[in-house]
C-alpha cells in the first residue's frame, strides 16, 4: 500500500515528491527530488533541511531519497568533493554522510 505524503516538505523546496509506503514488514517514505544546477543558496538550503527532516522527524523505518542533485563536483565513488570546503557540493556531500551514517 502506498500514499502520497505531503507532510515532508514544509521547507517548500521547490522540486520533490513524497510517498509512504506500507509493506508488511515496515513502513518505507521514498523521496525524489530535483535540484536544478542553476539552484540557489536558500534552494540549497531548503534541500538540506528537507533530507534532515526526512530522516530525522519521520515514523518510518526506512528513507529512500533519490533524484538528481546536479553537483558535478561529487565523487560518491571515491567519497570526494572537487571544490572547496564552503561550496554547496561539500555542504551537500556533508550532509548526505552524517544523515547516512545516523541510521
Amino acid at each position: 500500500m502506498s500514499s502520497t505524503n505531503n507532510n515532508v516538505n514544509i521547507e517548500a523546496f521547490e522540486d520533490c515528491v513524497w510517498c509512504n509506503i506500507q509493506t508488511t514488514d515496515e513502513k518505507i517514505l521514498v523521496g525524489v527530488c530535483f535540484r536544478s544546477p542553476n539552484s540557489t543558496e536558500v534552494n540549497n538550503l531548503k534541500l538540506r533541511k528537507l533530507f534532515e527532516r526526512a530522516v530525522e522527524v519521520t515514523s518510518c523505518d526506512r528513507v529512500l531519497i533519490m533524484g538528481d542533485f546536479n553537483h558535478r563536483e561529487l565523487d560518491y565513488n571515491n567519497y570526494m568533493v572537487k571544490a572547496d570546503t564552503n561550496s554547496e557540493a561539500y555542504k551537500f556531500f556533508m550532509m548526505t554522510q552524517d544523515l547516512s551514517s545516523s541510521t
